[in-house]
């Protein structure tokens, strides 16, 4: 991901303890260029989402941030063991989300860690940029077997 930021980089996940500008930074980028869900966490925690994120799932952002992601996938995507055989050779994820109604819908979602140094700390930390996109209209043909199945179910 291009940024002005040079302690910003993208990679592998790590540790953060806040990065307050960096994260309104980036969901302010994703706010403007993307039409998608688009979250920030930390430890499968929600710091920061876009607006569409909030129309999509049905929450406020007070009932989203600091909640953990599992709040918006249906119970039987939970454990990331199991997203193994929904991953695609595009690295994306398809599974199923929950809105605050309690209705179930199929998304596609892609994530990208981004490391940084915060202030020089001489530690690397991390934000994870999770992208969610609604595949409801997709219609069953494009949905994996396991998200059929949980729709079905």
């Amino acid at each position: 991901m291009p940024t002005n930021n040079p302690n910003l980089r993208s990679g592998t996940s790590t540790q953060n303890e806040g990065a307050g500008t960096e994260e309104h930074a980036l969901v302010e980028i994703y706010q403007k260029f993307f039409d998608d869900a688009v979250f920030l966490t930390r430890d499968r925690v929600i710091i920061n989402c876009n607006d569409i994120t909030l129309d999509l799932y049905g929450n406020t952002k007070d009932q989203l941030i600091n909640q953990s992601t599992t709040l918006l996938m249906a119970p039987e995507f939970h454990d990331p063991s199991s997203w193994a055989s929904t991953v695609d050779k595009t690295r994306i994820l398809q599974t199923v989300c929950i809105r605050a109604n309690g209705t179930a819908f199929p998304v596609d979602i892609s994530v990208k860690d981004v490391l940084y140094d915060q202030q020089g700390s001489g530690e690397e930390h991390c934000i994870r940029i999770t992208v969610v996109r609604n595949i409801a209209d997709y219609g069953q043909g494009y949905w994996t077997d396991e998200v059929r199945n949980v729709l079905r179910g």
